[in-house]
């Protein structure tokens, strides 16, 4: 049983994969807060390029 328990103790690899997991959270989280700031700005434009479209493809009958 004791064997048992430091060979337990000595495992790493959950470590890792805690490691891992936290990484790709705090990669997410920032990826996320950078698309909500560029969010408006990035829509506000799309909506300029599509005004100018139609009004460049407007027919005058």
């Amino acid at each position: 049983m004791v064997k048992a328990i430091r060979r337990f103790a000595r495992e790493d690899s959950g470590a890792a994969a805690i490691e891992y997991g936290l990484l790709v959270a705090v990669v997410s989280v920032s990826v996320i807060g950078a698309g909500e700031m560029m969010g408006d700005s990035v829509s506000s434009m799309f909506e300029a390029i599509s005004n100018h479209l139609n009004s460049l493809l407007v027919l005058t009958p």
